[in-house]
């Protein structure tokens, strides 16, 4: 599934420099409680949760400011602050399967019944789009089109409010999609092909066929990662091997994102999460015990010594938000 990385940076006047960055990981479990975990050292801490309406939370992501978008199996959207502290919901959607979220903070959910919604930043209604088969993944492009793909085979372009663009039918149990640098998408399925179309019509330019493909995110260089069963593999952009970027032995992986210093982060359906070097695969942090992980998404922030620095040289402040769908 695809998964926002909202990134901060700080700019002084005084001294200009990039703050050092703290990767806030928002977990989604099957459970429907919602945790907030930070990296430190070798581990990964819990630093707040939310419970929401008791079922399934099925997919997660962020808007723009680091508010937290989540939506369950019972047919709620939450939106909850930074620290994971409720602000709103709404709900009635049937059971939703993805989300995502536009530049101007607009969310975008999929339900199991073929219908994208489209609520404001606020949660207010914004329109809907019905299509064909569970909404299993969205992404976004950088113009704010919609690609939404179906478990019964069919892709859709929408634009910004919901008007089909292009659709191609046929593509086999589609289970997740995302977004290169140049919009090109690229998404995996039941049968195991893996497919990256190009960004306007939908049209084939690669695929590959190694097995399931359960969930993908995108690195900032446009190589993939895609997870299947109990295995991680890198591809290049291309969909080509990248020969010695693989490895096995991770269990039931359910969920991965890709954090601000191009590690991958993912999770499975026991409840372990790690953080590993994407080039070696060594293990960065690692942490056990969360229950079954349906979804990754993962907010980047300047760590508090930087924003103490910046504060004591003085001069203007300035923040500038990026922000990466993968």
């Amino acid at each position: 599934m695809k998964k926002l990385i909202t990134m901060m940076a700080v700019a002084c006047v005084a001294a200009p420099a990039m703050a050092a960055l703290v990767d806030d990981i928002y977990v989604a479990r099957d459970s429907g409680l919602v945790r907030q975990m930070r990296q430190s050292g070798g581990g990964i801490t819990t630093v707040a949760s939310h419970a929401g309406d008791g079922s399934s939370a099925t997919a997660i992501t962020t808007q723009s400011d680091g508010d937290v978008i989540y939506t369950t199996a019972n047919g709620t959207i939450y939106r909850l602050n930074q620290d994971c502290v409720f602000q709103q919901n709404q709900g009635g959607f049937g059971s939703l399967a993805s989300v995502a979220v536009l530049s101007d903070g607009s969310v975008i959910a999929g339900n199991t019944g073929g219908v994208v919604y489209k609520r404001t930043s606020t949660l207010g209604f914004a329109g809907s789009f019905s299509g064909n088969g569970t909404m299993s993944d969205l992404a976004v492009q950088s113009d704010d089109d919609i690609i939404a793909v179906s478990k019964t085979g069919y892709i859709y372009r929408l634009d910004s409010g919901l008007t089909t663009q292009a659709s191609r039918t046929g593509m086999g149990d589609l289970l997740s999609v995302a977004v290169q640098g140049d919009d090109k998408t690229v998404f995996g399925r039941t049968s195991g092909l893996m497919r990256r179309v190009n960004a306007d019509t939908l049209a084939d330019l690669n695929s590959n066929s190694l097995g399931l493909f359960d969930s993908l995110a995108v690195f900032s260089d446009d190589k993939i990662v895609a997870i299947r069963d109990n295995q991680v593999v890198v591809y290049n952009a291309d969909l080509t091997v990248d020969g010695s970027s693989y490895n096995a032995g991770f269990g039931d992986l359910t969920a991965v994102a890709v954090n601000s210093e191009d590690n991958i982060v993912m999770g499975n359906a026991a409840g372990q999460l790690w953080v590993i070097n994407r080039d070696t695969f060594a293990g960065e942090s690692y942490v056990s015990g969360l229950g079954n992980i349906t979804d990754i998404t993962i907010s980047s922030i300047p760590e508090p010594a930087t924003l103490s620095l910046v504060g004591l040289l003085g001069g203007g402040l300035l923040w500038l938000r990026k922000r990466f769908m993968i």
